[in-house]
């Protein structure tokens, strides 16, 4: 079984010694399955993307050695995409657009941003990759290179989703009134969709990839068993049995600092009006056909609060959400009607 968290840093090249230690617990646990006597799994763990990302595929025994190249293959093609769009690179294509304000970018890059801005769209501004100079006034870049770090804008005035402008050529790009934008909270996703279609090409059927807790399956005879996690605790408050999908999962409590007042501020930020997010400890979890979309769909969800997330994600086609609080002593979990059929929870 795999278990759902949210991710530990945003997009960042260094793990500190604590997310190493929370990381491997949660990727070491084994993914359930009845695997015939003659499959064979092969796994490898990386860091990368700022958290560790595994990858599993079954393969039969006269398979293993392919499948295994395979999986290699597809960890390279996602550090190379890590490098274009990692908001902590100088070098990154990201940044090349955000010091240059107007250019044309790779079709991978567009097509990003492009669903960037229908997610923005869709959660009415709670998602928006413009959000760098608050993250930046706020102290949570603190491990970003000081020269990537200095570029970012002290000016909040371009942080808004409409400052991003896609023209209809398919490769410019427009970032107006001096926006500057950060994709951590879609890139992961998109990479790990990217390594999905990487290893179907490549003839993996039967695979699951986890950077930290953003998922994506492949297909499976008897499916696919992934725990949802207790917010910042141990243990799950239930299993999702899921068969092709992708899962993201979003929370306030791992990712946070102590503010001036002594509270605990979550990196979870409301572009709308800057204000970070009191730690609370809850989180929500996204079902999607894509886990880039789910990725975005869970950072904007924790913006919007759990019941109007679980509106929203009624109203989306192919997306149901589970939203985990704490209640009392105890937790409580609140879904959506078509997650009802994926979700046993532990008690129930």
């Amino acid at each position: 079984m795999i278990t759902l968290s949210p991710p530990y840093t945003c997009f960042s090249r260094r793990l500190s010694p604590g997310v190493r230690l929370i990381a491997m617990a949660i990727l070491s646990i084994a993914f359930s399955g009845g695997c015939s006597p003659s499959a064979r799994e092969v796994s490898r763990t990386v860091s990368l993307m700022g958290t560790f990302v595994q990858v599993k595929a079954v393969a039969g025994r006269k398979a293993e050695a392919r499948y295994s190249e395979a999986v290699n293959k597809t960890i390279s093609m996602a550090a190379q995409l890590e490098k274009r769009f990692s908001a902590y690179d100088p070098l990154s294509e990201v940044n090349e657009l955000n010091m240059a304000g107007k250019a044309e970018v790779s079709p991978e890059l567009y097509g990003l941003l492009k669903l960037s801005v229908k997610v923005s769209e869709l959660t009415e501004g709670a998602f928006d990759i413009s959000i760098s100079p608050v993250l930046k006034e706020n102290g949570f870049y603190s491990r970003m290179p000081r020269e990537v770090r200095e570029m970012i804008p002290d000016s909040t005035d371009g942080v808004d989703w409409k400052n991003i402008v896609l023209y209809p050529d398919g490769r410019t790009v427009e970032l107006k009134n001096g926006a500057w934008v950060d994709l951590s909270g879609i890139a992961k996703g998109y990479i790990v969709d990217k390594m999905a279609e990487h290893m179907e090409n490549l003839g993996v059927e039967e695979y699951l990839i986890n950077a930290g807790g953003e998922i994506r399956c492949g297909a499976r005879p008897d499916g696919w068993r992934i725990g949802v996690r207790r917010p910042g605790g141990e243990g799950t408050v239930g299993i999702l049995k899921l068969g092709r999908a992708a899962v993201a999962t979003s929370g306030d409590y791992e990712n946070y600092i102590e503010s001036y007042d002594g509270e605990n501020v979550s990196h979870i930020t409301d572009p709308r009006s800057g204000t970070q997010m009191i730690k609370a400890t809850w989180g929500v979890t996204v079902i999607a056909e894509e886990c880039a979309y789910a990725d975005a769909l869970a950072t904007g969800m924790m913006v919007m609060g759990g019941k109007r997330a679980l509106v929203l994600a009624e109203e989306l086609e192919g997306v149901e959400a589970i939203v985990v609080s704490r209640e009392g002593r105890g937790w409580e979990v609140t879904y959506t009607s078509g997650a009802k059929e994926l979700l046993e929870l532990h008690g129930a």
